[in-house]
């Protein structure tokens, strides 16, 4: 039986603040940090205990404090609630329109923390470092591989913070960034999804740099690839989501949660140490691919790649990190075999068919 939100809410926050994180540092040859921030809070039902909020024990230090402020501690009505936003609508941008979480590239001289601070303060008016939030740690860092080139683009650092303060704090979303963002709450994650919200994200294998002809001759060949998505209950919960309105308002949009801000969420949702559960299973689906060889080929060289360099040491986060990399490693390595092995059929049926009919 899945646990409460509020229980889950508690467990990541004693295994956030009593574990360290990976870490891992950037190469000088690619020095570029991207952080976000996975923003939790307590939608408290019980209104006449918000006066009360401030208290001895304000503002909390850790998340045994927090959970005895009384608009926590006596409000068995309420419910945990995960912030994620909707990017605005650009031309040319290859992430426009995707859910994701508030952060954004380092600059110059910035520690990961000056960065998400910064971030989320220009793109949603939220102050992180202000007494209404306290950081709860931080979940393993990433890096984020070139499926084209096997390159590292750059390192992502995942922060957890929690409201501390009954009322958030007004917005105000960078329009030219954010389209909307919605407050999910985590028991979404914590029960049977529901099937109609199952889907998958398609993406084309074609490589982006290829234009022209070369693109419409190898488009049939490759077919593309289908990762497992899940679509968030906006339309359930429509005063939990704020949008800018005009042409990026999206309210009346899908927030289909995928790819690398579906795997971040699964690592914070295993945190509250919940065997089976139908949401983390989910996200542990491999790809589909329209032509299967090509993921046949992916699968086996991202096996051999983590046969090479595995570790019994590792926790079990950063294997399925370490399989995650591994995997998407393999993607151009698997395109490649899957051609040649295609040639090479070819090649054999047509010196057959020469023998047969000479």
């Amino acid at each position: 039986m899945p646990i409460s939100s509020k229980e889950a809410l508690k467990r990541i926050g004693e295994r956030l603040q009593a574990d360290s994180s990976l870490y891992i540092p950037s190469p000088l040859t690619q020095p570029r940090r991207a952080c976000v921030a996975l923003i939790l809070r307590w939608h408290s039902k019980r209104p006449d205990l918000i006066p009360q909020a401030t208290s001895a024990a304000y503002p909390p230090k850790t998340i045994q404090e927090f959970f005895e402020l009384p608009w926590v501690k006596e409000d068995d009505q309420g419910h945990a609630e995960l912030l994620f936003m909707q990017r605005a609508t650009r031309s040319g941008d290859r992430w426009s329109g995707h859910v994701a979480y508030i952060g954004g590239k380092n600059e110059a001289g910035e520690t990961d923390l000056d960065t998400v601070t910064r971030e989320v303060q220009e793109e949603s008016g939220l102050d992180l470092a202000s007494d209404a939030f306290l950081q709860l740690g931080r979940l393993d860092d990433r890096e984020v591989i070139s499926t084209y080139n096997k390159q590292l683009m750059m390192i992502l650092i995942p922060f957890v913070f929690l409201q501390v303060v009954p009322c958030t704090p007004p917005m105000d979303l960078e329009k030219d960034e954010v389209a909307s963002v919605a407050w999910i709450p985590l028991d979404f994650f914590l029960s049977p999804i529901p099937n109609e919200r199952v889907c998958y994200a398609e993406e084309s294998l074609t490589p982006r740099v290829l234009q022209g002809w070369r693109r419409k001759l190898l488009r049939p060949l490759l077919g593309g690839v289908s990762f497992p998505a899940i679509d968030l209950p906006i339309d359930k919960h429509p005063d939990m989501t704020i949008s800018l309105g005009g042409d990026n308002t999206s309210s009346h949009r899908r927030f289909r949660l995928w790819g690398l801000t579906l795997a971040m969420t699964r690592d914070l949702i295993q945190l509250t140490g919940q065997a089976d559960l139908p949401f983390v299973a989910l996200v542990a689906g491999t790809p589909r691919y329209s032509r299967q060889d090509i993921g046949m080929w992916i699968k086996c060289i991202a096996l051999v790649s983590l046969w090479t360099r595995s570790s019994s040491s590792l926790s079990k986060s950063q294997q399925q990190a370490q399989w995650e990399k591994a995997y998407y490693g393999s993607l151009r390595p698997g395109l490649v075999m899957a051609m040649v092995a295609r040639v090479v059929v070819l090649a054999m049926g047509v010196s057959w068919l020469r023998r047969r009919f000479h």
